[in-house]
């Protein structure tokens, strides 16, 4: 299958070759259309002309024919009278065309010498002639027909035909019994029977012919010894003759398109002859074969021309095009001065300008992602990046933004009235993400970093960071939920106040159960008249774990819409128990991922892990 890639060539493949085609089709069909109306006008032509030619020549006959029938008595079988027979015979010798009248009488009892009697031997009869410029001679003749008692003269029928010259009609003379007595036969010029078919022009431009019943040829408009139609072989000729038996008149023509030869025939009414014409098919198509090489020629200048306007017009717009190309790869490989000069009012200058203006807004965009890369790397470095080990606590959170920036927050924090054996744990979750969400983030966690460095209880360090955040959120809106834990390992205690976050887990795996921590609590910069409650539990045990996090964990979704579900969550704190707080939190972080498979992360996912060990040793204080 053909793929153009370059837009020229686009333009060749779906304009160019289709027009092309096009003009192609559209010459093809006028030229079939145009050949077999042609054909079958001049297939009405041939037979209107070989009817007028044949009509023409029964006209000639005509007169003949009928003086000739105009002997019989229309009473039936009644003697004729002599007076009417040779009034008749002298008016039949005046006929145009008609050279001799001839009398035949079967054995007359006549004597030979009698002037206007003939013996004929070999026939049997005498014979008497009528010269056509004497009239005949009345007593005589009046006693050789009251003698011969004529009764009925038949049709005339064709015969004696010699040599292109001559033709004969010849008629029987029958007595009272319908036996013959004789016959009548009229020898007329055949020159002056054909003389306006072998005059016209279609007769001494085609190759036509004028034959009998039996396909004799009585003459043909060539030259050429040919007697009998058909005797060449030639298949259209044969199937004329065929033809002949079956139709009176009709046209014919050969299997191949355009056919070699067309044949027209008529058959004439007052003889057994029929006209035939045949003539070349590229003859009768010369006109449509002329149009086609002027279609062609035409169709030809028309397609240059075609070419020539595409490559004046469309060929600035491909450059201009390969232009914004170049210059869009130089933009795709970090080059943002690629401005173009626009040269056009038309769709390609507003892709130009389009371009300009993209690249402009590209440069804008790089600086502020370059803004939002360092943003991130500073928001990263606000948050905890190791695992913080103390005495007889391991900690480890992690956090993954869906946006360069996010709202989640998580801290370890020292409390200032306990140092060297306790530690505060923050997770937070801003409203919303983004840039808005991580300044919010960071306000909160310098509120609260400050104010845990002043004594206080947890509920109190709580309830003053939410006073002071309100003042900034009353406008916008915002807020934040916080789950704040504090650990005195002291006292083996932990305290927590929960500001509209959701309750953190602890799982003790001696007895294998999972504990809640709740508390009453709204979440910050909502109402600074708010009074948290803190909640405490002590007795901590080597082996327990609290896990703190966001929605973002069991609220992150497939691509089927499931939620990963606290279920899963617990499952493996369970699974993970034995190990270190680092392996729990990265196993947690890679379940969530493999979880969503490639279903976009739609909020931020933040979790802390914090597993109490009195083997463990401080390797750092906050």
């Amino acid at each position: 299958m053909i793929h153009p890639k370059s837009l020229q060539q686009r333009l060749s493949f779906y304009i160019i070759l289709p027009v092309s085609l096009l003009l192609i089709l559209m010459g093809v069909a006028g030229f079939v259309y145009s050949r077999k109306k042609l054909i079958s006008e001049w297939q009405v032509a041939a037979i209107l002309q070989l009817q007028a030619a044949a009509h023409r020549v029964d006209m000639l006959l005509s007169p003949i024919t009928d003086q000739i029938m105009s002997m019989n008595n229309d009473e039936g079988f009644t003697c004729i009278s002599g007076d009417v027979f040779d009034w008749n015979i002298n008016r039949l010798k005046q006929q145009n065309g008609v050279e001799q009248v001839i009398l035949n009488w079967n054995n007359v009892p006549v004597s030979p010498g009698a002037s206007h009697f003939a013996y004929q031997p070999d026939a049997g009869v005498f014979t008497k002639r009528l010269d056509s410029t004497k009239a005949v001679d009345k007593p005589h003749s009046m006693d050789f027909l009251e003698y011969g008692r004529i009764q009925k003269i038949t049709p005339p029928r064709f015969g004696n035909f010699v040599e292109d010259k001559t033709i004969s009609l010849i008629s029987s003379l029958l007595d009272e019994s319908r036996k013959p007595i004789g016959r009548l036969e009229v020898v007329i010029n055949f020159e002056y029977l054909i003389h306006g078919i072998t005059k016209s022009g279609w007769w001494r431009n085609s190759k036509a012919f004028l034959v009998d019943d039996t396909g004799k040829i009585l003459i043909s408009a060539f030259s050429g010894d040919r007697e009998r139609l058909g005797e060449t072989g030639d298949p259209m000729e044969l199937q004329t003759l065929q033809a002949m038996k079956t139709a009176f008149s009709g046209t014919l023509m050969g299997d191949d398109m355009p056919p070699d030869e067309v044949c027209g025939f008529y058959r004439l009414e007052q003889a057994p002859w029929t006209v035939v014409l045949i003539t070349p098919g590229k003859q009768i198509l010369s006109s449509v074969t002329r149009f086609q090489y002027v279609y062609i020629g035409i169709a030809t200048v028309f397609v240059f021309f075609i070419l020539l306007l595409i490559r004046l017009v469309a060929g600035r717009a491909v450059s201009s095009v390969r232009e914004v190309s170049l210059a869009a790869n130089n933009v795709a490989n970090g080059v943002y001065e690629s401005f173009l000069k626009v040269t056009s009012e038309d769709e390609v200058g507003e892709l130009v300008r389009s371009f300009n203006t993209m690249v402009f807004q590209l440069q804008e965009r790089m600086r502020l992602k370059e803004a939002l890369n360092l943003a991130m790397e500073v928001q990263q470095s606000l948050l905890p990046c190791e695992t913080l080990k103390l005495e007889g606590l391991e900690i480890a959170g992690k956090s993954l933004y869906c946006e360069e920036t996010g709202g989640d927050y998580f801290d370890f924090l020292a409390p200032a009235e306990i140092f060297g054996n306790g530690v505060s744990v923050v997770v937070g979750d801003v409203v919303g993400h983004g840039v808005s969400a991580a300044l919010l983030m960071t306000t909160v966690r310098a509120l609260l970093r400050c104010r845990l460095s002043q004594p206080g209880s947890l509920s109190q360090v709580i309830g003053d960071v939410n006073c002071l955040l309100c003042r900034d959120t009353e406008v916008s809106g915002s807020f934040m939920t916080i789950f704040c834990v504090m650990f005195d390992m002291s006292k083996r205690e932990v305290k927590w106040v929960r500001a509209g976050h959701d309750p953190g887990l602890m799982y003790d795996p001696e007895d294998d159960t999972f504990r809640e921590l709740t508390g009453n609590g709204m979440a910050l910069g909502i109402d600074n008249a708010c009074i948290y409650e803190e909640n405490s539990m002590g007795n901590l045990k080597d082996g327990q774990i609290f896990f703190i996090g966001t929605d973002g964990v069991w609220e992150a979704r497939n691509n089927a819409g499931e939620m990963f579900g606290r279920k899963r969550l617990m499952e493996l704190i369970r699974r993970h128990a034995g190990g270190t707080v680092d392996d729990m939190a990265s196993a947690m972080m890679q379940a969530v991922k493999d979880f969503q498979d490639s279903a976009k992360q739609e909020d931020d996912i933040t979790l802390v892990v914090i597993k109490v060990d009195h083997k463990s040793v401080q390797e750092r204080i906050i």
